[in-house]
């Protein structure tokens, strides 16, 4: 297990969470992940940093600060994204079920903390 997986430790022991992972936020690449078999980790960091980069681009355009944290709900869970050193993005993929104010809480944490 590398470190960067050992990152997303946090964030996949939260009930509900279905993927986690760490985007290089450029490219839309996955660096790490942690998921369930039927999530498409690829499609999700794609989708991730498409949506941050453009949230970003008219946050500053408009004269706002750059955003902290991503959320967007869907009939059935949520995709929660955070800006991160080293140009990642922490990226969490909730169930039905999954508990976004601890997700939210963990992915600002691991703002806060670092990835090392």
């Amino acid at each position: 297990m590398t470190r960067d997986h050992d990152v997303l430790e946090p964030l996949v022991r939260i009930p509900g969470v279905r993927a986690a992972l760490l985007v290089a936020e450029d490219d839309g690449l996955v660096v790490s992940e942690a998921s369930m078999t039927d999530v498409d980790t690829a499609a999700i960091a794609a989708l991730s940093s498409s949506l941050w980069g453009k949230l970003r681009k008219t946050s500053v355009a408009s004269g706002h600060r750059p955003p902290q944290l991503l959320q967007l709900r869907a009939d059935h869970g949520a995709l929660l994204v955070a800006g991160l050193e080293r140009e990642l993005l922490g990226v969490a993929v909730t169930g039905d079920t999954g508990n976004t104010g601890l997700v939210r809480l963990a992915l600002l944490a691991l703002q806060r903390d670092g990835v090392r």
